[in-house]
């Protein structure tokens, strides 16, 4: 006699010589009832199985969307940061560079790709007027950062100061007003301190120079640059940072939205053209389903401020009720 457990096939041999006809009749029973509870207990794990299985593909494919939408963002930011590259420097080759030295140059900081090509960007528009040549866009990031670092703070502070500095070059001088913001974006140096001692002066004379105009934006930038390297703790501090926890972080992130970018690049003509395709198609179908949205929602509207209408008397003496019951307890 042969029953199915499951996917088991059990086969039992009985001489029913021996045995009674009853003792045959129960076993049998018992067999036949066993059979459908386990088929019920076989299928219930399938289910389980299916279920899971559902699961993963399901969680699996929102992870490859959100990394495929995540890897084309990063591909388009650094699609926009080649491009304004290529105009400030007149020439992809040198845009290619300049990105390629940021990102190595980020991959050992605590700061992250996109803030430093911003700040890059930015020195090198005040470049000429900064005295500060192209070859020195990096190492002079390199001193701001590693003062910021000493100092502990962020991308934000490293902002203020390059925006700082911008706005001397922009004026051909120094004055107490982005001087002022340096001091805000980093608390504990003091630029009047550095020009007097480079120019070996007291600081008050520095003030004064300074209030007088006297100092003109190259020399002063040059002085203020050369006090941040001279601060104490400060040679080396954005390296030791990169070694942190948020460094380490900072650096994976930066690795990862490379590697993404650098993994859609090639197909981002493709999407351009695709999306080129797609925006009419959409703008006809918009064009088309706008009205018929617009006469069903028109038509909609009265029919809920109707429902509105009639549930508000019966809704209003239930929730005076359940209030009133509230605050009796």
């Amino acid at each position: 006699m042969t029953a199915l457990v499951g996917s088991i096939g059990i086969r039992i041999g009985v001489d029913t010589g021996p045995l009674s006809l009853q003792l045959r009749s129960s076993v049998s029973k018992a067999l036949a009832g066993a059979e459908p509870a386990a088929r019920s207990g076989s299928g219930r794990l399938g289910d389980i199985i299916k279920t899971g299985l559902n699961t993963a593909v399901i969680g699996a494919s929102a992870a490859a969307l959100a990394i495929a939408g995540f890897g084309i963002k990063a591909a388009a930011a650094a699609e926009q940061t080649q491009i304004g590259f290529e105009g400030m420097l007149g020439s992809a080759d040198a845009a290619t560079k300049m990105m390629a030295d940021l990102q190595a140059f980020a991959a050992n900081t605590p700061f992250e790709f996109p803030g430093l090509a911003n700040a890059a960007r930015s020195l090198l528009a005040i470049g000429p007027a900064a005295g500060i040549a192209r070859d020195q866009i990096i190492p002079t990031l390199g001193t701001i950062g590693d003062l910021g670092a000493t100092l502990g703070v962020g991308q934000d502070a490293v902002d203020g100061v390059v925006r700082a500095l911008g706005q001397m070059a922009g004026k051909g001088k120094l004055t107490g007003e982005e001087l002022q913001q340096i001091a805000e974006s980093f608390p504990g140096f003091n630029a009047y301190a550095a020009i007097a001692a480079a120019k070996g002066i007291s600081t008050a004379e520095a003030m004064k120079l300074v209030e007088q105009g006297a100092i003109g934006a190259q020399d002063g930038i040059q002085l203020i640059l050369s006090g941040m390297r001279q601060f104490p703790g400060a040679a080396g501090a954005m390296e030791r940072q990169a070694q942190s926890l948020a460094g380490v972080f900072s650096t994976f992130k930066d690795t990862l939205s490379l590697a993404l970018s650098n993994a859609f690049t090639p197909v981002v003509p493709d999407i351009k053209n695709a999306l080129t395709a797609v925006t009419p198609i959409l703008q006809q179908a918009v064009s088309v389903l706008g009205p018929a949205l617009g006469t069903g929602l028109s038509a909609i509207l009265p029919v809920v401020g109707q429902l509105a209408q009639g549930i508000v008397p019966i809704l209003a003496p239930i929730i005076t009720f359940l209030g009133q019951g509230l605050a009796a307890i």
